[in-house]
């Protein structure tokens, strides 16, 4: 399992039964979904201000995965979950200049 990802816990139950197949399945899926992040926070560095965005996003439903999937077995792995949800979508909204990184500037050419 990938340490942050909770889909990959879920389906490591949903095929737990299912033989090496279905251990091969997860961990392709763990792998994929690792390597995907990985990509994101790549194109993040890269001043890809649509990245980002796209990783709060994923990361949001990986935390209504975790809080789905463990309810209040697990309060400290949700909490951290939803405090490191915070700090990104914090960053992305008071880093200077981060928003206004996106949009080119006009030229005003008369």
């Amino acid at each position: 399992m990938v340490i942050g990802l909770s889909s990959t816990r879920l389906l490591s139950f949903l095929v737990y039964d299912k033989g090496a197949g279905g251990r091969y399945l997860m961990l392709a899926a763990g792998l994929a979904a690792a390597l995907g992040f990985g990509w994101l926070a790549w194109l993040v560095s890269q001043e890809h201000l649509w990245a980002l965005r796209v990783g709060i996003v994923l990361y949001a439903a990986d935390t209504l995965v975790k809080a789905y999937s463990t309810g209040t077995k697990d309060l400290l792995g949700l909490g951290f979950h939803v405090l490191t949800l915070g700090l990104i979508t914090f960053g992305y909204l008071t880093i200077p200049g981060l928003q206004n990184a996106a949009v080119p500037a006009r030229s005003e050419t008369t």
